[in-house]
């Protein structure tokens, strides 16, 4: 977590699940779901989306409501990985999941995005 003002979490996190497999062409897909009921006062709500981006926002609990900040997931080196971002700023928490900077020759999307259990939700895919 990068501080930057405000009274911040001094953690965010997700939970992923890889699931890979190979059929006609070498697959990989992968469940992302961020833990934002845990720094939120409600639902997170669906903010943008795109073929390979997608961000959710939420209201941030009162006491972090003035945090200003952000946290990026770590890159694992020679892995194709998406980016995980939490930011914070205006009273919410914005949680994006991002694909753009996937290498040339890797067919990779957004396939599913919704709220679960009140929290963000994404399926992504790769196909070599």
């Amino acid at each position: 977590m990068q501080r930057k003002g405000g009274t911040c979490p001094k953690t965010v996190g997700f939970w992923t699940i890889s699931l890979g497999y190979r059929n006609i062409a070498a697959q990989s897909e992968t469940i992302v779901i961020a833990d934002t009921l845990a720094i939120a006062s409600g639902s997170a709500k669906l903010a943008s989306s795109r073929n390979r981006f997608v961000e959710y926002q939420a209201p941030l609990q009162k006491t972090y409501s003035s945090c200003v900040g952000m946290a990026n997931s770590p890159k694992r080196p020679n892995t194709l990985d998406a980016s995980y971002r939490f930011r914070f700023q205006n009273g919410k928490v914005y949680f994006s999941v991002d694909l753009t900077n996937t290498p040339e020759g890797f067919g990779a999307g957004i396939i599913e995005h919704k709220i679960i259990g009140l929290r963000p939700y994404v399926l992504w895919q790769f196909v070599d």
